[in-house]
């Protein structure tokens, strides 16, 4: 994250970019994450909107930008990434409604256990 300074407009707290940086780590370093340049700031600029959009606590964030980053940035895997995409929209609908309970198909951790 530190890397894609670039993409964070405003000001963003040392904690807040400390735990995009928690999230963007752990996100990337799963096998089935397409480790290119490319991907990576792709994949760091939707942290980051999910995060300006208003999804602030680290465990949902973390759900959803795990699922965004198997449904978008996944190796050629056909079928968990559509199974990721259904999930996905899912559990954007979810959150995006201010419920607080664990969205519905999520495994404990997001998507890192594809």
């Amino acid at each position: 994250m530190k890397r894609y300074h670039h993409l964070i407009e405003g000001v963003l707290q040392p904690d807040e970019i400390a735990n995009l940086q928690k999230i963007f780590d752990a996100v990337i370093g799963q096998p089935w994450f397409h480790l290119t340049e490319m991907n990576r700031e792709a994949f760091a600029a939707e942290l980051i909107r999910l995060y300006r959009k208003g999804v602030t606590d680290f465990d949902k964030l973390h759900d959803l930008a795990s699922l965004t980053a198997a449904a978008h940035f996944s190796r050629d895997q056909p079928q968990e990434k559509r199974l990721s995409i259904r999930r996905l929209h899912d559990a954007q609908k979810y959150y995006g409604g201010g419920d607080t309970r664990q969205a519905p198909n999520l495994p404990p951790g997001g998507a890192s256990k594809q």
